[in-house]
Order: structure tokens, then sequence, then C-alpha cells
């Protein structure tokens, strides 16, 4: 039965009680990923079994559960109990005992688990427990049967005595039956040798959950296991959180005493073990040291090292001659390029390794077609990629050729986890383009260099403007700062570009200067709409997209991005989600799903994680096209394709109305709307609305505060990310030979 069936029980009204308690007559749905279900439970003077959704592991037909929740009316479903807590216990009823025995043991169908109930009443359980060997008094159980049931109920018990010994330790029952799924019969073992594995083995738990999980197994708060975590949880969420490679020294120090407690001298003595053990790296930068893991500076040393071995090798090819070539591709394009284009494309022939950076109108994509014309005549092999899907597609549409995503250029295995392009089994190219080279993180840097041959050229196209990568580091920032290749700025804006307002306001908020606005009667492209409130802002920005702009421009609002800074408070990502999907989609045919992330039939979803296996990757958005109870698949239109979901697979998406700012680097929309209000505060930078606005192709409309507005420009301060690679790069580039700083495997 489909989660559709779950309708209102025939009893009128139910009472308005938080906890019920019965046998479970049937489940209905269920995701093995989550341990979200909802089931049926016969609660006793009720006609009509009630549906409860709720987080319970290994729940079976005919066990006995307690429910704690608050009822509520699904528009879909009718009357529910949404289930905080659900403790569950072994059957006691004959009928009961019936059900669990023909649900939970392989070898019992339901007319045979009837017999046994019939032949032992209440005693079934202690029968199968104790003393097996009489279930051959029922007819039709032979050895071969029993020692089937036997086996069945040795592993049940176990999982059972594992459950139990997990919840007990602190892990509620979604977590507990992610972790008996990762570990199996040994769960207990391995969480009672280490509880602090599981910060990198389970997805969703972190450092506080396992510390309490190590409190109750009696770990005291200065053993060396728990120091050991807090240091590299430390490192962890400063990468995550604000993209460091590493820490200060002092800075990690103190905030290994805020995750770890007033232990400061066993603190500095972990942090020695570490280093001298080479998981942990001190490293000076500008002369302050720092605390990075082994990893992460290994991948800062392969970047600084084979950008010096690509800059040393000299072009395998005869040299090309400049203005004949620039001449050539002028007459083949039938544009004529201006003189800062013009030094970039002599520079991107000329130099081993090259950079070309600049805002939005400047003739990048001028530019690197020129270059990417003249060396393919000359018969030169070339390989685009980018960091994202989205950016992937764009930089195919404005070349013409074919370009990957850095992953799959470098052939991403999901299976090993690894590139099978790398060191040992280079690219076979002439030139690697790389496009919006500024969401490129450190360890994707150093994994595509390995794979680059010697004698081939690269060419680094980017915004070094916009938002540095949401991985670790600010990989084309510290090339250019150090100052060890060859950098084109673009800063002229050219023709094409003149007559939009969009374009125009990228490079005052770049140069900290006031905005031009259009009005909609003008036909403006740039629309500031005054609302000093919050909660009129998120009312009026819902209905811009469902109503004003495809009144006023034409725009369907699929063609409508929200664009905001945070993801919480009511003009973040969350409760703007909500409220464009209650008004856009509100009607939707509803998938099956946990909680609020749920979807419905229509609704517009991001890819939130890379799947190379069905291609979609982190950022990617789609639309959901149909659900398929019978197969329990979600399709969605997910850039150009049809992709199938099963239910345990949803949790890879996020509804998609409104997305971060973060979140839609290397993407273009045809309208971009922002919220600018001072409950962003922490959020009003340049760099941020940069990137918000050169997001937008035809429409860029700004709903908040002028105030606001104003903080964002004059706010060019940026949050300053610990690396090392600036140094390096300069080292490696300039003072050292390439030999002194060894790529990693």
């Amino acid at each position: 039965m489909s989660p559709e069936e779950v309708r209102e029980p025939v009893q009128a009204e139910l009472p308005n009680v938080e906890t019920i308690e019965g046998h479970v007559s049937r489940i209905t749905f269920r995701n093995d990923d989550t341990g979200f279900t909802i089931f049926r439970v016969d609660v006793a003077g009720w006609r009509d079994p009630v549906p409860v959704l709720g987080v319970v592991d290994r729940v079976a037909v005919g066990e006995h559960v307690t429910a704690e929740g608050q009822w509520e009316n699904s528009p879909q479903w009718g009357r529910q109990l949404r289930a905080q807590r659900v403790s569950v216990q072994l059957p006691v009823s004959r009928k009961g005992t019936a059900r669990y025995l023909a649900s939970r043991l392989k070898g019992i169908g339901p007319k045979l688990a009837e017999r046994i109930s019939a032949r032992f009443g209440d005693d079934v359980l202690h029968v199968i427990d104790h003393e097996p060997e009489r279930l051959l008094e029922v007819p039709g159980i032979g050895q071969e049967t029993l020692d089937g049931i036997e086996a069945a109920w040795t592993g049940e018990k176990r999982t059972r005595e594992v459950m139990i010994w997990l919840e007990d330790h602190g892990l509620g029952s979604a977590r507990a039956a992610a972790v008996f799924r990762k570990y199996g019969e040994d769960a207990a073992h391995i969480v009672e040798a280490n509880p602090y594995r599981l910060i990198a083995d389970i997805r969703g738990i972190g450092f506080a959950i396992a510390d309490n999980i190590a409190r109750t197994l009696g770990i005291t708060g200065d053993a060396p296991m728990r120091l050991q975590a807090g240091l590299y949880f430390v490192l962890a969420t400063a990468r995550d959180r604000d993209g460091h490679c590493g820490l200060p020294e002092a800075v990690f120090i103190e905030e290994a005493v805020k995750t770890l407690g007033p232990h400061e001298p066993a603190i500095w003595s972990a942090l020695e073990t570490e280093i001298a053990e080479g998981m942990l790296v001190r490293v000076g930068v500008e002369g302050v040291p720092c605390v990075f893991t082994d990893r992460i500076h290994q991948q800062e040393r392969t970047i600084a090292s084979a950008l010096a071995a690509l800059q040393r090798r000299p072009l395998k090819e005869t040299p090309i001659d400049v203005p004949q070539a620039l001449e050539w591709v002028q007459r083949q394009t039938g544009l004529r390029l201006a003189p800062d284009q013009e030094s970039a494309v002599a520079t991107a022939l000329t130099e081993k390794v090259a950079v070309v950076t600049g805002g939005p109108g400047v003739g990048k994509t001028t530019i690197l077609n020129s270059v990417l014309r003249i060396l393919r005549a000359k018969s030169l092999r070339a390989h685009l990629c980018a960091p994202t899907g989205r950016a992937a597609r764009r930089l195919s549409e404005t070349s013409g050729l074919a370009a990957k995503t850095i992953h799959r250029l470098l052939e991403f295995d999901p299976n090993e986890g690894r590139f099978r392009r790398n060191r040992d089994h280079r690219l076979e190219t002439d030139l690697v383009v790389v496009d919006e080279v500024s969401m490129v993180d450190v360890p994707i840097m150093a994994a595509l260099l390995q794979a680059i041959p010697d004698t081939a050229r690269l060419l680094l196209v980017g915004d070094v403007d916009q938002l540095p990568s949401v991985g670790p580091g600010h990989v084309l920032g510290d090339i250019i700062r150090a100052e060890i290749v060859p950098v084109e700025t673009l800063r002229q804006v050219h023709r094409q570009a003149e007559g939009s307002q969009i374009v125009t306001n990228a490079h005052h908020v770049n140069h900290g200067r006031p905005l031009e606005f259009g009005s909609p009667a003008a036909g403006g492209d740039f629309l500031f709409v005054d609302c000093d409130e919050a909660e009129r802002a998120s009312d009026l920005i819902v209905r811009m997209v469902a109503e004003r702009i495809p009144a006023r421009y034409g725009r369907r609002p699929d063609e409508i991005q929200v664009l905001t800074p945070m993801r919480r408070t009511v003009l973040g990502t969350e409760y703007l989600n909500e409220a464009l999907r209650n008004r856009l989609n509100g009607q939707g045919e509803r998938l099956p799903g946990r909680g609020e992330m749920r979807y419905a039939v229509g609704d517009r979803v991001m890819q939130v994680e890379n799947n190379y296996e069905k291609e979609v990757y982190n950022g990617d958005i789609g639309t959901v096209l149909a659900y398929d109870p019978e197969e329990r698949l979600a399709w969605v239109q997910m850039s150009g394709q049809r992709v199938s979901y099963g239910l345990s697979e949803l949790g890879q998406l996020r509804h998609a109305y409104a997305v971060t700012i973060h979140k839609s680097q290397g993407s273009e929309y045809p309208v971009v709307v922002v919220p600018m209000t001072f409950q962003h505060r922490i959020m009003l930078r340049r760099n941020l609305l940069y990137t918000a606005v050169t997001r937008a192709k035809n429409l860029v409309v700004l709903v908040g505060q002028r105030r606001a507005l104003e903080r964002a420009i004059d706010n060019d301060e940026d949050v300053q990310r610990c690396s090392s690679l600036r140094s390096l790069l300069v080292a490696a580039c300039r003072s050292r030979p390439a030999s002194d700083l060894h790529p990693t495997p």
C-alpha cells in the first residue's frame, strides 16, 4: 500500500491526546536510510488503525509500540500522529505474536505463524528463545526449517540487543539505525572502542553527539582519543564553515579549549603528539605559526610544485607568430579585439600558464574563443572544464566545444573514491582550460594539476572578485597575489555590454560606487524596491515571483531565482522556499518523505551533493516531474535529462525556489531577486552582493533597505582564509627547484 492510501479514520474525531499505544497492524512506508516510517497502529477502543509518522528502527507488524507526538491534519492523507518518540516492545498478544513472526523471521509465513501461535499461545517467544527444538511439534516444521528459524531469531535478537545498546548510550533511533547499517552486529564493540570514529563514518553525527556517547561510556575529558578527535574537529569546522586550510596556532588552541574544555596543557600535548606522528603539521604563514592537517598541506604543496613544473617545461610546438594569429582570428570571427583583449590572447598563446580575470562584459569569453580557435588551427588538443555541471554547460554553449566538470575530466571513480586521471595516468592534451576557476578549491586544483602533462598549457579563466570556493582555500586569489604567472586583468566594459545596467552596476559594486536604478515603466533591468520590514519584504518577494515580474516582464516563475545571503531568518532560504512552494506549487502531488523535507510533483529542487552515477552535481537545479508509487521512484528533470531518484536518495535534494548566493556560483538566471536588509547584517559584504548581481542575465531586483545596500557596497572586508599556498607558490616558482616539493600520490 502506498502512503497515499493513508486516509482519515472513519471515526469522526480522535481524542486530542499526545500518546497512543497498541500493536502495529501495517507498515505503509519506510525509508531505510533515515528510519522514517509511516505505519498504522491498532489502539484499544478505537475502531480503525491510527496512522503514525515517525523515526523508528525496524518496527514490525505485530510489535507493541508507544508513540508520543502531536496530531496533525494532512490535506492529502487525513488525521495522523506525527511522533517525536516511538518505543517498541515485543508483542504480548497471540495475534500480535503471529503477525510479528510472519513479518520478522525468515522462513515463517502467515499460516505457519498461526500454527506456532496456536500450539504455544503466549509462550511462543519463550519457546523460540529457550526451547527451539519444541517447534518440531508444529506440523510443517522439520529440522531444516527449524535451523532457519533459529538462525533468523539469533540475528533478530542480536540486532535488537545492539540497537538497545546504541539507544541507551545516547543515540536516537534514526542515528542508531545508521550506525547499525554501517557496522552491523559489531556496532556496539566499535562504538565502545572509539565513539569519536562516528564523526567521520556517520553523516549527521558531529563532535557533540560523539562526545555525549563517550561520556556515557566513562571516557574522561582529557582522554587521548577525545583530545585527538577534538583537534581534528576544530580544523574541520574551520574548513567547512569558513574555507580555511588551517588555523593560526593561537586561534587553534583557543577553539580547541572551547570545544574540549579547560584542558589546555593536555591539548598542547595532544597537538605535539599529532605533529610528531605527521598527522598535523605546523607551518609558518607570513611569520605566524599555523596548524594544518598533513593532507591539505600536501595538497597545497602539490599545487605549487605542479605549477612550477608546468612553467619550467618549454612549449613543445614552434612559437606562434602572435600578430599574424591575432589578425587571422579577427578575420575568422568578424570581431575586432580591443587592445586589452589582444594582450590577453597574446599572453595565452605565448605562456605555459596564464590567468585571465575580470568582471562581466569585459570579454573573457571572446578571449577564450579566440585562443581556442588559434590553437585548434595549429592541431593542438584542448580540454575544457569547469568546477560544476552548470558552469561546464555554459562553457560548452559559449565555446561551441565539449566541456566537462573537473570530476568527469579526471574520470572520478565513485566506487574507489579516486580519480583515474592522476600523476601516473595523465590527460592526453596540449591545452587545459579551466573556467569559473574562482570556485575551484585546494583539493580539486591539486588533483587537476597532477593530471596535466608538463608539456601542456594551462589557461585559468575566472572572476577573482566573486566569492571564493565553497571548499577550502582561495586558489585563484593566491595564484594572482603570488605573482608567479602572467595575469591579464580586464577592466574595460565593451560595446555589447554598455547598454546593460546589470553590467554597469556590477562594476559599480566592485569599485564601491553608488548604483544606478531603472524603473519597470522605462524598461530598466536593475531595480530597487524599498521595504523596511523583513516580514513584509518576504511577502513582497513571493508576490513579485508569482505575479508582478511575470505580468510586467513576461517571465515565468521558473525563470526567476531568489538569491539570499543566509539559510535562516524570515528572508533566508528555509522560510522563502516554504512560502514560495506553497504559493507556486501548493497543490502538487506530494511524494513520501520525512518531516518538512518532502517534495511534490512540480517542485523546483537543487542537487546538493555530487552524484557521479546519475551525472548530476552539487548546485544543479531541476523540477520534479512525476512519482511512480509502484517503483517508489521520483523523476526529476535535471540539467536537460530525466533522472530517477529512489526515496532514500531524496536527501540529495533541497527546494530551490530560493538558494543561497554561495550555491548560485557558476550559474546564470534570466531574473534574480535579492533581499537586502539588516537581517543579514553579518553577510552584507561587497563580494556577496557582486556575486548575486552577476548571476542575472536580463533583470535584477533588489528588495529591502537602501542603508543595507550601502553597507554591503561599502564593506569590502572579506574573511581572509588561512592558507600557505601563496608562500608555497612563491617558493616553488622563484626560489627552489620543483624536485624540492613532492606532489602527493
